[in-house]
């Protein structure tokens, strides 16, 4: 019962968007849930609770300047007009190739631009760029929320921090274990972005495959041990980017 409970305003969240209510009224619905479970289901004595408070603080003011970050360079792109300029250069710079621009996306562009401003906001960027290049309304949106399989450094990796965090252990560790483990999701997000794609497979797609994914997997788990889990996403995601630019201007 428990968890349940502590999971209802993550559901009152989920449901009010399915239902199509507003985003800030779903997130006032959520949080009124969660402040009425505080207050009875999980109750805490004043010393708890300025504890709690006290040891939260530092976390709670990083992920939001973080985030902060974030919405501000998703405005910044909007109001630039980068979209319709980015969609152009991809396009030059795969040569009209579905398969290279599938996995300069998924690998490359998406967790690149989910790991700076987190919010979905890589697949919300991605989705327009995907039409450009020749996808369909479906594989767009297909290509675009598979992009986001590296969610965990999204937004220069607040989920990371707050797990460690909560979890009390450390965060460095936790980053190296979870880009190990991310090794399983490159491959298989690839070969998925590669089949939602269509078409035959050929055996320069695979070698594509297995570039990018390399790049993208070396660049995260080195930046996990090196740097930490805050640049993670961002390097791997630029990382597969270069690579492939690479590749593509020597094939070319």
């Amino acid at each position: 019962m428990t968890p349940l409970l502590a999971a209802l305003p993550i559901l009152t969240a989920v449901i009010a968007l399915a239902l199509r209510v507003p985003a800030p009224r779903a997130a006032a619905a959520a949080l009124a849930v969660a402040g009425t479970l505080a207050a009875t289901a999980f109750p805490l004595t004043g010393a708890e609770a300025l504890a709690t408070a006290t040891r939260s603080a530092p976390t709670l003011v990083e992920v939001l300047a973080v985030l902060l970050g974030g919405v501000a360079l998703s405005d910044a792109l909007g109001r630039a007009g980068a979209q319709a300029r980015i969609a152009a250069w991809i396009e030059r710079a795969c040569a009209g190739d579905p398969a290279r621009s599938t996995l300069l996306m998924v690998f490359g562009v998406i967790p690149f631009a989910e790991s700076l401003t987190g919010f979905g906001m890589g697949a919300v960027v991605a989705v327009p760029l995907l039409l450009h290049l020749g996808f369909s309304a479906t594989k767009a949106v297909t290509l675009g929320l598979l992009g986001l399989f590296l969610t965990t450094w999204g937004a220069l990796a607040p989920g990371t921090i707050i797990a460690a965090d909560l979890g009390r252990v450390d965060l460095h560790d936790l980053g190296v274990a979870t880009a190990l483990a991310a090794l399983v999701g490159i491959v298989v997000a690839g070969v998925t972005a590669l089949w939602v794609r269509g078409g035959a497979l050929r055996a320069v797609d695979l070698f594509e495959l297995a570039l990018t994914g390399t790049a993208l997997a070396g660049a995260l788990v080195a930046a996990n041990v090196l740097l930490g889990p805050a640049l993670g996403g961002t390097l791997g995601g630029l990382a597969a980017v270069v690579v492939s630019l690479a590749r593509f201007r020597l094939s070319e």
